[in-house]
């Protein structure tokens, strides 16, 4: 008898033992990594908001330096590779940064491009209407 309660009671051990002891991890899928986008952008305001939108999944610079102005902007070589390198690029278009499409041209020829002004509908703008009043002979009121 003494026997038997020695086996039970080193047998409940052991299972105690088994049962507290961590297990192996079970098997986790392999995730494999892709590489992040690289998108270029031509402006900081889209650089922020591809930034925040992509995360982690995405790689993101801007060309425009602070205080230039996107009208004239010319490019350095570097930018010019950068743009080359890239998988996305997403402007304004509609006439603002007209000097981002001709670096495109020369660029990567699978860079996918993303125009902003495409979707959205744009305003007419006050000053033009002022501009053809001035051209037409000035003042409504001639005093």
């Amino acid at each position: 008898m003494r026997r038997f309660l020695f086996l039970m009671g080193a047998g409940l051990v052991i299972l105690f033992a088994a049962g507290c002891a961590g297990g192996a991890a079970p098997d986790q899928p392999v995730q494999e990594t892709q590489p992040a986008v690289k998108v270029v952008t031509t402006i900081y305001p889209l650089f922020d908001m591809v930034r925040q939108l992509g995360g982690d999944k995405v790689e993101v610079s801007y060309l425009l330096p602070a205080g230039a102005s996107p009208h004239t902007y010319e490019p350095t070589m570097e930018q010019v590779r950068q743009l080359a390198r890239a998988d996305l690029f997403v402007y304004i278009g509609a006439g603002l940064d007209d000097w981002a499409l001709q670096l495109t041209e020369a660029a990567n020829q699978e860079l996918t491009m993303v125009e902003l002004a495409e979707a959205v509908t744009l305003l007419e703008s006050r000053y033009y209407h002022l501009e053809e009043e001035a051209d037409q002979g000035g003042h409504k009121e001639d005093c």
